[in-house]
Protein backbone atom coordinates (compact mmCIF):
# COMPACT_ATOMS: atom_id res chain seq x y z
CA UNK A 1 0.00 0.00 0.00
CA UNK A 2 2.91 2.26 1.14
CA UNK A 3 5.72 0.78 -0.34
CA UNK A 4 7.87 4.39 0.18
CA UNK A 5 6.97 4.24 3.82
CA UNK A 6 5.30 8.34 3.40
CA UNK A 7 2.58 7.33 5.86
CA UNK A 8 1.86 10.11 7.95
CA UNK A 9 0.93 8.10 11.18
CA UNK A 10 0.87 10.97 13.86
CA UNK A 11 -1.85 12.45 11.37
CA UNK A 12 -3.49 9.33 11.04
CA UNK A 13 -3.49 9.17 14.91
CA UNK A 14 -4.58 12.53 15.44
CA UNK A 15 -7.17 12.64 13.65
CA UNK A 16 -8.84 9.68 15.16
CA UNK A 17 -8.42 11.60 18.20
CA UNK A 18 -10.32 14.15 17.37
CA UNK A 19 -13.24 12.79 16.30
CA UNK A 20 -13.05 10.21 19.46
CA UNK A 21 -13.05 13.67 21.59
CA UNK A 22 -15.94 14.96 19.75
CA UNK A 23 -17.96 11.58 20.27
CA UNK A 24 -17.30 11.75 23.85
CA UNK A 25 -18.60 15.64 23.50
CA UNK A 26 -21.51 14.67 22.11
CA UNK A 27 -22.33 11.91 24.22
CA UNK A 28 -21.75 13.76 27.32
CA UNK A 29 -24.56 16.55 26.31
CA UNK A 30 -26.67 13.54 25.23
CA UNK A 31 -26.80 12.16 28.76
CA UNK A 32 -26.81 16.01 30.17
CA UNK A 33 -30.20 16.11 28.46
CA UNK A 34 -31.51 12.86 29.41
CA UNK A 35 -30.45 13.53 32.90
CA UNK A 36 -32.27 16.61 32.93
CA UNK A 37 -35.82 15.41 31.32
CA UNK A 38 -35.94 12.31 33.79
CA UNK A 39 -37.54 14.03 36.04
CA UNK A 40 -40.93 13.56 35.40
CA UNK A 41 -43.60 16.76 35.45
CA UNK A 42 -46.55 17.15 37.34
CA UNK A 43 -49.61 18.06 36.07
CA UNK A 44 -49.96 21.37 38.04
CA UNK A 45 -46.31 22.08 36.92
CA UNK A 46 -47.54 21.35 32.97
CA UNK A 47 -50.59 23.38 33.73
CA UNK A 48 -48.32 26.77 35.31
CA UNK A 49 -45.73 26.54 32.25
CA UNK A 50 -48.51 26.10 29.75
CA UNK A 51 -50.23 29.30 31.19
CA UNK A 52 -46.73 31.19 31.43
CA UNK A 53 -46.07 30.85 28.19
CA UNK A 54 -49.75 31.84 26.81
CA UNK A 55 -49.38 34.59 29.12
CA UNK A 56 -46.19 36.29 27.63
CA UNK A 57 -46.99 35.33 23.95
CA UNK A 58 -50.38 36.95 24.50
CA UNK A 59 -48.71 40.09 25.92
CA UNK A 60 -46.13 40.05 23.23
CA UNK A 61 -49.00 40.62 20.34
CA UNK A 62 -50.31 44.52 22.19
Amino acid sequence: MDPEGTTNWALIVMCFAYAGIGWLALAGVHLYIRRRRKGQQTQQQVAKGYGASWQSNSQSNF
